[in-house]
């Protein structure tokens, strides 16, 4: 069913994600799935995301290709605003979405800017 709520702000939170994720190897979100799994999920060069198990972390990630949906996204943006702390400590951020959007909107605006010149 198609509601406001995907189609006033889940395009633009998704965008934002993959932006963080996209922009740098190092970046991770970390979330809580249906069975109560820790995941760690990270982007690659290519856009593929990368699902590690945090219960078997000698396991390599692997690769998910269509993981990612609008629903799934949503849940996980909802996720990152209400339980989770930012990574960077000591910080006005008052969640773990507010640090993400923060760094991704400035980085994509210093890089917009560059493209103009």
């Amino acid at each position: 069913m198609r509601t406001n709520d995907v189609l006033v702000n889940g395009f633009d939170n998704m965008k934002t994600l993959f932006q963080y994720l996209y922009m740098n190897e190092e970046h991770y979100i970390e979330v809580v799935n249906a069975i109560d799994v820790k995941l760690k999920i990270t982007m690659n060069d290519k856009g593929i995301f990368y699902i590690l198990n945090t219960n078997f972390p000698d396991i390599p990630a692997h690769p998910d290709r269509d993981w990612m949906d609008v629903e799934t996204c949503m849940a996980i943006v909802e996720q990152l605003e209400e339980q989770q702390e930012p990574l960077m400590k000591n910080t006005a951020f008052k969640s773990r979405w507010d640090e993400i959007k923060t760094i991704t909107k400035s980085t994509v605006f210093m890089n917009a800017e560059k493209i103009r010149r």
